[in-house]
């Protein structure tokens, strides 16, 4: 009787903290979206929109993070969470930053915010590395930890690539091979969760230099579009895209034997 009472509380305690974490994110993106938005004098019905999609998107991320709930816990010794540590808060955040580059994109008219978009991108792509090295040291590895990171990175990936597309910043050739990529991976898992039930996320070299790769040209793909000398060369970023490419290329193949022999 204790002990479930002392699960339910823990429960309970770990629910207001997701909510509370959701809440102040959702503010912060607010505040810099439209602290941007007065100083370079977004258009009015974007502004409408940016605040329409990022309340749903945040409540939308809250009631995952709930029905997730049985996966926060440390894997080294299955202990239950009480309440979000730094790691998930970092990966969180990232989550909850993926409406405020889209709609900055969408606003972005001079060299100044494309600077500002181009820190921000810089920002949200280091938690990437930072989240994974701090739960390692800090020996705080969580289930959730695992879902969310690969999440964030295929989401974050796929919404910048599109607005790429649209933009002219990288090939349609390059499009269609990270799409591909997500295609693999996507199917790969859902198969396996259809036929076993449960997916156990592996976490491969080759696929998080492809992340790595893929974020680093993103910035460089900025660079071009305003221009910088040298890091910005046509060129050069071109060399970039095929050498990312190839970067794809061989995590897609080695995703392709890691996910046949879970199906084994």
């Amino acid at each position: 009787m204790n002990i479930d009472f002392m699960k339910m509380k823990s429960k309970d305690s770990l629910t207001n903290d997701i909510l509370k974490t959701i809440m102040l994110l959702l503010l912060l993106q607010c505040i810099i979206y439209g602290t941007l938005a007065v100083i370079f004098n977004f258009p009015y019905d974007l502004i409408i929109w940016f605040y329409g999609v990022t309340i749903l998107y945040h409540f939308l991320l809250f009631l995952f993070l709930i029905a997730m709930k049985e996966n926060f816990y440390l894997e080294e010794g299955h202990v239950m969470l009480t309440h979000l540590n730094a790691p998930n808060i970092l990966t969180i955040g990232r989550l909850s930053s993926i409406p405020t580059v889209l709609f900055l994109f969408l606003s972005y008219d001079n060299f100044l915010l494309g600077a500002i978009i181009i820190i921000l991108l810089t920002i949200i792509f280091l938690t990437d590395l930072l989240d994974g090295t701090l739960a390692r040291r800090l020996k705080q590895i969580t289930r959730i930890g695992r879902y969310m990171d690969s999440i964030s990175d295929y989401l974050i990936i796929f919404t910048t690539a599109i607005i790429f597309l649209l933009s002219r910043l990288i090939p349609l050739w390059f499009f269609a091979l990270l799409i591909f990529r997500l295609f693999v991976q996507a199917g790969g898992m859902g198969i396996i969760l259809l036929k076993k039930g449960a997916v156990n996320r592996e976490t491969s070299f080759l696929g998080k230099a492809s992340v790595f790769a893929v974020m680093t040209l993103f910035i460089l793909e900025i660079f071009e579009f305003l221009h910088i000398p040298y890091l910005g060369n046509y060129y050069f970023i071109t060399v970039c895209e095929y050498f990312t490419g190839a970067v794809i290329i061989a995590s897609t193949i080695d995703k392709f034997f890691i996910l046949s022999r879970k199906l084994l």
